[in-house]
């Protein structure tokens, strides 16, 4: 367990509001100010909107009323030295989708916390995440998803691309209600471990208590595969080459995930 940053206890006590107003659509990417530790996002009906920022320890909440489309992606933001404890949590009215990606790479460490309640019939969550982890890093990812309505649907893919000795940690919670017939709810954590030291844990939970549902949880941790990079040798590409090509094949699903081509542009461009 990362546990908690002492910068968490100085996030803002009044926090920024942003509104976005009922079924208007941002034609621009809105941009997280750089440093804001306490954000709330209030979609209001029928709103479509992308949002991004590079987040260090924060606080965000979302709030989508009927309809309304919000599409959001973090990108951690750590020092080096203490690690970046970030919270989401969100709360999706009718009809409602949520897009969420969160992005980490480098050597720092990460914890990420994100609750989702589907509250109106018909809403909708899809939750991506990629770590690429180099050095001591150490990364936690917990998601818990409440669905709490009929007809509601949770997708989410984790993945993470270990090096040197980083540590990962995966904890996924999807709860159904009784009142919540119909969903559809889905959970990936895929693990590449790329030396002999590095490690992966991952703990996925369904707790259902409808029963006509379509619910499903996996998880995979392992290292490249020789086969596949042995091919790619007998083709001419040397093992460097190869290697590169795999474990770009294992991070371009999860960004393919990505809606919005311009969210998708800003995480690509960081990959290269």
């Amino acid at each position: 367990m990362i546990g908690s940053s002492p910068d968490m206890d100085h996030l803002t006590a009044v926090p920024q509001i942003f509104r976005f107003r009922r079924r208007s659509e941002a034609t621009d990417i809105m941009r997280i100010p750089a440093g804001a530790r306490h954000i709330v996002l209030h979609v209001e009906e029928g709103a479509r909107v992308a949002v991004a920022g590079n987040f260090g320890p924060s606080e965000v909440e979302a709030v989508l009323e009927e309809g309304a489309h919000l599409e959001i992606l973090r990108v951690a933001r750590a020092d080096g030295i203490s690690p970046c404890v970030s919270h989401f949590k969100a709360r999706l009215a009718a009809g409602s989708c949520l897009r969420s990606f969160f992005f980490t790479r480098g050597e720092s460490g990460v914890s990420d916390d994100i609750n989702v309640v589907l509250e109106g019939a018909g809403a909708g969550v899809f939750l991506n995440g990629l770590h690429l982890l180099a050095g001591e890093a150490k990364a936690e990812s917990t998601t818990n998803i409440e669905h709490a309505a009929p007809s509601t649907t949770s997708d989410q893919l984790y993945k993470c691309l270990l090096r040197d000795t980083s540590y990962s940690l995966f904890n996924g919670r999807i709860l159904v209600r009784r009142e919540a017939q119909l969903t559809n709810a889905y959970q990936l954590n895929k693990n590449m471990l790329l030396s002999t030291q590095a490690r992966a844990d991952t703990r996925p939970e369904l707790e259902i208590f409808a029963d006509d549902v379509k619910c499903s949880h996996g998880a995979t941790i392992g290292h490249m595969d020789h086969d596949q990079l042995f091919y790619l040798q007998t083709r001419g590409i040397d093992k460097a080459a190869a290697g590169e090509m795999l474990t770009n094949g294992f991070v371009e699903d999860v960004v393919d995930r990505i809606s919005d081509p311009r969210l998708k542009n800003e995480v690509q461009r960081s990959l290269r």
